[in-house]
């Protein structure tokens, strides 16, 4: 298990603190948080914090809400789920604004390929980012997508996870 937030460790933050949505501030991996600090000094604007330690609306084994297992894969039930996962957004810019500023600070700290990173450009009216420390890469996106209409005859819209390109090109589109 990794290191989970302290008091220690939250005193280390600069630019967040217990109150923003981390589910429990406690069951936060160190790393994950500090990362995000860290992005946030690099960008230079202020960070939404949506959803750290969440134990509904992810996909299976998402990183928001880990159970420690036994080798034989059974929960040990010794200690509370943590989360190394954290999605945010920054108020009042669009994802195209940042994204390849984050990719960049990654790659420079060598985080590109211990990372996830997906990108919802279509999350919180200016898109949204998912970042965790899984210790290997992951990337992905997710759009807004028709699947149907409803008896009323207004469209039925689910978010459906795409390719990190297929979600790029859509918001590179977006935005001009």
């Amino acid at each position: 298990m990794k290191t989970l937030m302290s008091g220690e460790s939250w005193g280390k933050v600069v630019y967040f603190d217990v109150t923003e949505k981390w589910g429990d501030p406690y069951r936060m991996a160190e790393d994950v948080v500090l990362l995000l600090d860290d992005l946030r000094g690099y960008l230079g604007y202020p960070i939404y914090v949506h959803c750290g330690l969440d134990s509904g609306g992810h996909v299976k084994a998402s990183q928001h809400w880990i159970i420690e297992t036994s080798a034989a894969g059974h929960s040990t039930k010794s200690l509370p789920p943590w989360s190394d996962a954290i999605d945010w957004s920054i108020p009042g810019l669009v994802l195209i604004q940042y994204i390849n500023a984050v990719e960049a600070r990654l790659s420079r700290l060598k985080l590109s390929g211990k990372v996830g990173l997906g990108i919802y450009p279509d999350w919180y009216g200016g898109g949204g980012v998912h970042l965790d420390t899984r210790g290997t890469e992951a990337r992905w996106g997710a759009l807004n997508k028709v699947v149907g209409k409803y008896p009323d005859g207004k469209p039925r819209v689910k978010q459906v996870y795409v390719t990190w390109a297929e979600a790029f090109a859509v918001m590179s589109r977006s935005s001009q």
